[in-house]
């Protein structure tokens, strides 16, 4: 699925602020060889080449050549890179921080991606994972048109879109072979009624990008009427809506058990934390 202004969009809603943070809290350091998968117009890939500095790599790998050429990216220190997730134009081993932010939900098999990812890790790589759950589908009052389109809209992306894939990340960590280090929960989208100007048209955005896709599963107009119907519940001073974001990062520590993992070893950490931080950041 792609809109004509998806570039523009994901410059307007990436915080260059939060994903420092998020990418320090997730062990990006210095000198170390980075890769945003799903990188998009590559601002996050901007942020991490900041960190990782002069003796660093970041490289940031899309399917979209488009994407990659957004001219704040193409005159950065960034790596861009045109590729697929599934088969990562990139040698095995050679990693030391992957980063996958708002990519699985989209993956028509997602356990493969991350067996892609985890393959390109050094040994005592980095793994970091960020999805959403309930994007999207969480809101309350929730008239029955709404609630009734969402479940149409939902039947007819299945294996497009996953808007509760935030919840399988543990799973595929560890169906991957890799070991759990850090699980962090925060609240992402978060609207009583009052989402701003930026918020509404990206998710105007995001309606017409999947309109093509769904929009005969409606009588005509159907669709139209139900996307403005949504849109205004943003903003009606009244609908609670929220999403959750999970931060999860997997490493490689313990040599006493390990997986073979397509001709690669990882290594498997038996000790598992989990924390749950409520601050926002974006």
């Amino acid at each position: 699925m792609e809109h004509s202004g998806e570039g523009d969009r994901l410059e307007r809603k990436t915080d260059a602020a939060a994903s420092r943070h998020q990418l320090l809290r997730a062990g990006l350091k210095e000198s170390m060889t980075a890769l945003d998968a799903g990188a998009g117009t590559g601002a996050v890939g901007r942020v991490m080449a900041d960190i990782v500095g002069s003796t660093g790599v970041a490289i940031a790998l899309d399917r979209s050549p488009q994407r990659l050429g957004f001219a704040p990216t193409r005159q950065s220190r960034v790596v861009g890179l045109a590729g697929d997730v599934s088969q990562p134009p990139l040698a095995n081993g050679s990693i030391d921080f992957v980063w996958a932010r708002f990519l699985l939900e989209y993956a028509p098999d997602p356990l493969s991606w991350v067996r892609s990812l985890a393959q390109l890790l050094k040994q005592d790589g980095s793994l970091v994972l960020v999805d959403l759950d309930h994007a999207g589908t969480n809101l309350w009052p929730c008239p029955p048109e709404i609630d009734e389109g969402l479940a149409t809209i939902l039947s007819r992306l299945q294996g497009f879109w996953d808007p509760h894939v935030g919840r399988k990340l543990p799973a595929l960590v560890r169906e991957a072979g890799l070991s759990v280090a850090d699980l962090t929960v925060e609240p992402y989208h978060c609207y009583l009624g009052d989402a701003d100007v930026d918020a509404v048209a990206n998710w105007r955005t995001k309606l017409e990008t999947i309109g093509p896709f769904v929009e005969d599963a409606f009588a005509p107009g159907q669709y139209q009427e139900l996307a403005e119907k949504y849109l205004n519940a943003l903003t009606d001073g009244n609908t609670f809506f929220y999403s959750t974001c999970l931060l999860y990062t997997s490493d490689a520590a313990d040599e006493r058990s390990s997986v073979d993992l397509g001709g690669r070893r990882i290594i498997k950490k038996k000790k598992y934390t989990s924390t749950c931080d409520t601050s926002p950041t974006d």
